[in-house]
């Protein structure tokens, strides 16, 4: 099967994990072709709202939820945003629908969960050390600073501070505000990257570190 969608505007493109998209296409509105394990797909997005999930491996094609988990099990996808206009968009969706590809409705309501018991005073929140965080650094104009602990051996500091700039540059053109809080695993150990006044702040924590640990220590630094 020939996918014959709109080729729009090209914004560039990038590898992430598929669930950047969710978080970081608030004001896009277009096609983000996919690639992976030797297959290719897209995603429809509409301002943070994927509509449509398509993807074909040799001649497997997958649709809706099952391209959708598929995706999602990958560590790492490439991806190539390209904005739509009105037409443009109106002709994927037409396209969708005469290929039997579903297209989401609007965002289901969050299921109501119960509130966690009420704790008479916050827990407490683990040190630099105790976290397991190998180094705390800064990527500026002037490369890498690093804060505290000490630089992984095989850390590429050039190719961190180049990816940090151009995700920074991507986030400008899509116009979804500063880089924050996002992750990239590395074989050095997983990074936490968020917003400093001075720069961008990077944390190398230990594999085994849990995420929720690490995001802690950001929101009390």
């Amino acid at each position: 099967m020939t996918v014959e969608l709109p080729e729009g505007a090209s914004l560039g493109t990038m590898q992430a994990p598929l669930t950047w998209i969710f978080s970081h296409t608030g004001k896009f509105v277009g096609k983000v072709a996919v690639e992976v394990q030797g297959g290719n797909g897209f995603l429809l997005v509409r301002k943070g709202e994927v509509l449509a999930y398509w993807f074909r491996s040799g001649g497997v094609v997958l649709r809706g939820n099952a391209a959708r988990e598929y995706l999602l099990s990958q560590e790492a996808v490439d991806l190539t945003l390209c904005r739509y206009t009105t037409e443009e968009f109106s002709a994927a969706r037409e396209w969708c629908t005469e290929h039997g590809v579903q297209i989401a409705g609007r965002k289901a309501e969050p299921t109501p969960v119960a509130a966690p018991p009420v704790q008479s005073r916050p827990p407490p929140v683990p040190s630099w050390s105790d976290a397991g965080i190998m180094m705390v650094g800064r990527c500026g104009a002037g490369g890498l600073e690093v804060l505290a602990g000490r630089r992984p051996a095989d850390l590429d500091e050039h190719a961190l501070c180049s990816a940090l700039g151009t995700a920074r540059d991507l986030a400008d053109v899509l116009g979804i505000g500063a880089v924050s809080d996002f992750t990239l695993e590395t074989r050095s150990g997983t990074f936490l990257v968020t917003d400093d006044d001075d720069g961008v702040l990077c944390l190398i924590a230990a594999p085994d570190v849990p995420f929720g640990r690490v995001k802690a220590l950001l929101q009390h630094r």
